[in-house]
């Protein structure tokens, strides 16, 4: 007979921050410097080195005589710019080691966009570094975006103070990765501008004693946001017998249920692609595309991951239809054709000017993420991740010149 196991996970290890509205918020989400396996049918072979920089196409970076210099020794190299400033790198810091709503990258991006025009989606701020005072892996927050009708996103967010006069739709900054063959959770990160903003009344996000946030918890959604893979779940007592047909512990009037490994605040250490929800949530799928109900355990506590077998505890598996997230939100629209097709800068913020090997490893992150190599350790791009109904351009473009409109302060 299995044991029952209890862990102590440390959530800090898969944490990330976010905000619908233009500050952070505490929350749980991708760990950069997990490695995973690669996607079914990825095409892409694990363990693949980072080229050198003469093996590397470089992008359309083209910049005008009256484009504004790059200060302090930054760079552009490949697909890739280098902001140097000390100032930046400690504002970065400073928001990952938030966890209220204290942080705010709107410095950086105003540094960014005094040099670049307002062209891009998303900008994503990396770190060459892990600092010793972060409480997040990761951050998002969005700058600009509508109501979002199906999904919860009930109220519109425009802010400024990033620089954008309303393209930049958000934000994302990263601690530096531990090592070249690790990617960055780009797809967790990106996955907040459309959710998890469901009603929490429904169930999603939250267990009996802890608020996981916009994240699936522990729920059957098995996305990037987390959830647990439905078609795993068993009893440990009896050994391996299904629900509902499990044994309550008298003591604890409690359920102990095994699952294949994941956690509540993020599945992006399985290198899984977005969920049949979170695609929904995007307007990339149908509502008829999903299934009638999500599974989701009743008073529930996650009991941690060893290996490949998660723990949850509980009182029972009730079910989430999709027919109340439909009657609570209505129904999800198809998203438009330019809601299909995004703009990103990736952006390395240094103290100093980064080293060829640095700006190397953000270039190869910058081109699996935009599909132009196949796959890093199994990690895909942006439009893999979505089934190929939507895709991501990467490189950084032209520089602003004069011409350009100023950015918004």
């Amino acid at each position: 007979m299995r044991t029952r196991i209890h862990l102590l996970v440390a959530l800090s290890v898969a944490a990330c921050s976010n905000s619908g509205s233009g500050s952070t918020v505490p929350g749980s989400g991708g760990s950069p410097g997990t490695g995973g396996s690669a996607p079914p049918g990825s095409g892409g072979s694990a363990g693949s080195a980072a080229p050198d920089a003469a093996t590397i196409a470089p992008g359309d970076s083209s910049s005008p005589e009256d484009a504004a210099p790059l200060p302090n020794g930054g760079q552009e190299y490949q697909g890739i710019v280098n902001l140097v400033d000390p100032a930046l790198v400690a504002q970065i810091e400073a928001v990952l080691a938030s966890s209220s709503s204290t942080g705010d990258y709107s410095p950086v991006t105003q540094a960014f966009y005094a040099l670049y025009p307002d062209e891009y989606d998303f900008l994503y701020l990396f770190l060459d570094h892990q600092p010793t005072t972060a409480e997040s892996d990761a951050t998002f927050v969005v700058a600009n975006r509508p109501a979002i009708p199906g999904t919860g996103i009930d109220t519109p967010t425009a802010l400024t103070r990033f620089g954008s006069r309303g393209r930049l739709k958000g934000v994302a900054g990263f601690q530096g990765t531990s090592s070249a063959d690790s990617l960055p959770a780009l797809a967790h990160e990106t996955m907040h501008y459309w959710g998890n903003y469901l009603d929490p009344a429904l169930g999603f996000g939250r267990e009996k004693d802890y608020d996981y946030g916009p994240h699936w918890g522990l729920t059957g959604v098995y996305g990037q946001l987390g959830g647990f893979d439905p078609s795993s779940v068993v009893c440990l007592v009896p050994d391996g017998a299904k629900p509902p047909d499990c044994t309550l512990d008298p003591d604890r009037n409690e359920i102990d249920y095994e699952t294949s490994a994941f956690t509540p605040g993020t599945n992006t250490f399985l290198g899984l692609v977005y969920a049949p929800l979170e695609l929904y949530l995007m307007g990339l799928v149908p509502v008829s595309e999903l299934p009638t109900s999500f599974p989701v355990v009743i008073d529930g506590r996650f009991d941690g991951t060893v290996a490949t077998i998660a723990f949850m505890v509980g009182t029972g598996i009730g079910q989430i239809a999709t027919s109340d997230i439909v009657s609570r939100h209505g129904n999800r629209a198809p998203a438009a054709d330019s809601d299909k097709h995004f703009t990103a800068a990736f952006v390395l913020v240094t103290s100093t000017p980064a080293a060829t090997d640095m700006l190397d490893r953000y270039v190869y992150y910058q081109q699996v993420w935009g599909a132009e190599v196949t796959s890093l350790n199994g990690w895909m791009s942006f439009g893999y991740h979505t089934g190929n109904r939507a895709n991501m351009t990467t490189h950084i473009g032209r520089r602003r010149t004069s011409a350009d409109p100023a950015p918004v302060q």
